[in-house]
Formats: C-alpha cells, structure tokens, sequence
C-alpha cells in the first residue's frame, strides 16, 4: 500500500472558536506528519449599496472583517511556529467556499471548523463547510466547535474510527484512513453498521422468512468485510480491532466516535437492502460528532 501524500495542509480560519480549534487540529496533524500548512481567510465582499451612508457603514464592516481575518492568521502563524510546523498566511477578498476551494487545488487536505461569524455582511463557516464539502476534490477534516481531546487520550490521534459498509467510496475512506494510521502510529476500528430490516406481520410468514434471510446474509457480508480489512491493517502493521452493530449507520458512528479521537468515512455509503444514500450519513455525523471528522469525497457516485 503505498504511503500517504499529506504533504500540504490548508486550514481554513476566521477567529471564530471552531476555526480556532480547527487551526489546533490541523497543526497537530501537520507536526505529526511533518506536513506543511496554508492558512487561509476569506473577506466577503458584498455589493456596495447605493445609498453613500450604507456605502460607509458597509466599508467599516469589511475593514474590521479584514482586520480580524488577518489578527486571526497572525495569531495561528504564530502557533505553526511555536509547533515547528512550517507556514504561510493568505487573506483572499471574495465568496469564502469559493477561496477554500480554489486553494484546496494545491492542498492534499482542507481542514476547517463547522461554525463562525454570522451576523449582516458576515460569513458562517458551517454553510461554508457545507459547500466546501459537496465540492471538494480533497478530503475535507471538519472540526466541531465543541471538539474537545478525549478523556485520557494520550494524543490527538491516538484511536482511529474508520466507517465501512462494502461501498466503493467507504472503501476508498478506508484505504486513506489505514495509510492515515499507519503514519501517525495510532490503531483503528472498523465499524459495519448494519440497518435492522422493517418486519412484515405474521400474516405475511414468507415475506419475513425472505427478509430474514437477506438480513443473515447482509451480516455474514459484513463480518467477512471487518475480518478482510482486519487482516490488510495487520499485514499494513496497524493494530486493528473490528465492530458490527445493528443500528441506523448515523447512530451507531456518533456513538462509537465517542471512544476515538478521529472519524474516517466517505461522503456516499449503503444502507438498508443495499440503498445508496448520498452523504445523508455523513452530514449527520458530522453535525453531531465532537471528534474531528475526516471526509473523503467520491466523484462519479451519486
């Protein structure tokens, strides 16, 4: 398997506490890695109303807007420096997505926070997290604003959750998650979740007896996948321990993500009687989790 390219980080950042925690974040996977980091803010520029007093008011705004950007660059320089992590600051005006995505063309990973500012003539890194996400050619490391390290982890990635279900895109999240492991020294858990099947009533005895079977065969499946990426984590020398729950996929990540300082998926995955399901998993996990959570975009599916 060849060796993970997180070679340049860029870290999105507004001074807002989800932004800041994500500069946290990303400097320690960058120090662990020995990755270099692009710190980026974006000023929104709206439309300059016709009305000269509003005109004004509005230039006030986007200077303090600009000036609390470039406080904020200055202050996560100065932690990249403290860190050793080498950096460089940039403070672009237009439509904050737009930015990030433009510069996560020359990254290998985007990190950012879920909220920020909002406000008149302020822009709110959760919907801009949303965009970046569902446009994103790289995978995307989205940091809750009520993240915290977990109780007694000895390090920020110490215990990897990687989310599977047989899909093409979970396993393309696994494959980076694995390598992502592998080169911080931290082990994982593969997570199957399972979607219970609806239970027809007793009158329809052979419809249940069909959906039965199909569910057995779903878990059989399943545990044949943990116990084969199992087996490619040890081979890879990245201890590894397996878990399949029954559950709707959303709950059974969010309750499993408590015990791991970083959640692995894809954007896309399956659910039920082998139902695509287009990112619903994911935006759910990452709204809710206070782990950091690492998306791995799939163009073509969906």
């Amino acid at each position: 398997m060849a060796q993970t390219r997180l070679e340049t980080l860029l870290i999105a950042t507004d001074g807002s506490t989800g932004s800041e925690k994500a500069v946290r974040v990303g400097l320690e996977l960058a120090r662990r890695l020995g990755a270099e980091v692009e710190f980026v803010n974006a000023v929104e520029h709206g439309e300059e109303p016709a009305d000269a007093h509003l005109a004004t008011g509005l230039t006030l705004l986007h200077d303090l807007d600009r000036h609390r950007g470039k406080l904020a660059l200055e202050q996560a320089t100065g932690l990249a420096e403290e860190a050793g992590v080498r950096s460089r600051a940039l403070q672009r005006s237009g439509h904050p997505e737009q930015v990030i995505l433009e510069r996560a063309g020359e990254a290998d990973l985007v990190v950012m926070g879920t909220h920020g500012r909002g406000g008149p003539g302020r822009w709110v890194l959760g919907s801009v997290a949303e965009a970046v996400l569902a446009r994103s050619p790289k995978p995307v490391l989205v940091v809750h604003e009520s993240y915290t390290p977990r109780p007694g982890a000895e390090t920020d990635f110490q215990r990897l959750l990687i989310a599977t279900d047989g899909s093409g895109c979970s396993e393309k999240a696994a494959r980076l998650g694995l390598e992502l492991a592998r080169a911080l020294g931290a082990g994982v858990t593969f997570l199957y979740a399972v979607e219970e099947a609806w239970r027809p009533s007793a009158s329809a005895l052979p419809l249940a007896e069909a959906l039965g079977l199909i569910e057995r065969d779903t878990l059989a499946q399943a545990a044949a996948l943990l116990e084969a990426a199992q087996a490619q984590a040890r081979e890879s020398g990245v201890d590894a321990e397996v878990r399949l729950a029954q559950g709707r996929a959303r709950g059974c990540i969010l309750e499993a993500a408590r015990e791991h300082d970083l959640v692995v998926m894809g954007t896309h995955g399956r659910t039920g009687l082998d139902r695509l399901v287009l990112g619903s998993v994911a935006e759910g996990v990452i709204r809710r989790s206070r782990a950091p959570v690492l998306v791995v975009p799939c163009p073509g599916l969906g």
